[in-house]
């Protein structure tokens, strides 16, 4: 009697085993799930960010090409001033005010310049990461609202892998024992 009272609880202990193993084993493909969705809405997100930092970039390069053509129509009134005023005789004190009037618009220039070359540059490598994620830059808006989209669908579906764990626990409770189904 007490070795057939062992084998059935040998054989009981067996069957929680494989149990507690499908358990281990469907815990860790959830979590396998739930890390591949959290990184890719991670990714939907710097693709979001990339997208937007684009556009600001892009304002700010506009905003510096229309500063950098207003210093230069400055510089060449400013030269011309120069030029007319030593023809007409202006005083030494007038024409120095102006030459460093013209010298410092000239300054100003250069580093527009410098700055709309390093705005460039950023833009294209804002324009790189974006092609390498499959972004086509001449259509932002499409490529924003897919991205918005699916990443909703990323939010939604982590959402209802957090409130799975809950889920098999209340059936196994429910229903008096048992091995949880997989969802």
């Amino acid at each position: 009697m007490a070795e057939l009272n062992l084998q059935v609880r040998l054989r009981a202990f067996d069957q929680m085993s494989r149990t507690f193993a499908n358990v281990g084993r469907a815990g860790q493909r959830l979590l396998r799930q739930f890390d591949q969705n959290r990184n890719t809405l991670h990714r939907f997100d710097a693709q979001l960010r990339d997208i937007g930092a684009y556009r600001r970039q892009q304002q700010a390069i506009r905003q510096n090409s229309q500063d950098l053509t207003q210093m230069r129509q400055r510089v060449q009134t400013l030269h011309q001033q120069l030029r007319n005023g030593a023809a007409m005789g202006q005083s030494t004190a007038a024409m120095r005010r102006l030459r460093d009037e013209y010298n410092r618009a000239r300054q100003s220039v250069s580093q527009l310049e410098q700055t709309r070359s390093r705005e460039q540059q950023r833009l294209a490598q804002l324009s790189q990461r974006l092609r390498a994620a499959g972004i086509d830059t001449r259509n932002l808006a499409s490529a924003e609202a897919r991205l918005r989209r699916e990443a909703g669908q990323t939010n939604d579906a982590l959402n209802r892998q957090a409130d799975r764990p809950a889920t098999p626990v209340g059936r196994e409770t429910a229903s008096g024992g048992g091995a949880p189904r997989p969802s």
